[in-house]
């Protein structure tokens, strides 16, 4: 099961934001049943926009395990609640999309089931 996290913060600059993203992989990486790479110099394209915005900030992860969603929810709970001016966007290849930042952290738990199912879904 494939899932994408989006960094992003008003207070961070390209750097501080390259920089965050590898200190929450790196903490991602430590966890058992998750594989997780940056995705350097990831592009989307806005609409109404001439050409390609290059993004910063963005984790691919694949998760094995049920138990593995939950430590990935903790991790990301924890780093936000570490750096409150960072957003985490979380998305799954199925189409559902949440943010979270240090207002609403406890929407976390709504995600999982989410993950959760998917993850029994998945070939």
């Amino acid at each position: 099961m494939k899932i994408i996290l989006n960094l992003s913060s008003s207070e961070f600059d390209n750097k501080d934001l390259r920089f965050s993203t590898q200190r929450l992989c790196n903490r991602i990486i430590n966890v058992d049943d998750i594989h997780a790479e940056i995705i350097s110099n990831a592009t989307e394209i806005e609409e109404g926009a001439k050409g390609k915005k290059t993004r910063e900030g963005v984790i691919l992860l694949a998760l094995v395990t049920g138990s593995a969603i939950t430590a990935l929810c903790g991790v990301i709970e924890t780093y936000i609640t570490d750096n409150p001016s960072v957003t985490v966007k979380i998305e799954h290849s199925n189409g559902s999309k949440i943010l979270i930042n240090v207002d609403n952290i406890k929407e976390l738990e709504k995600i999982k089931p989410i993950l959760l199912e998917a993850q029994k879904l998945a070939p």
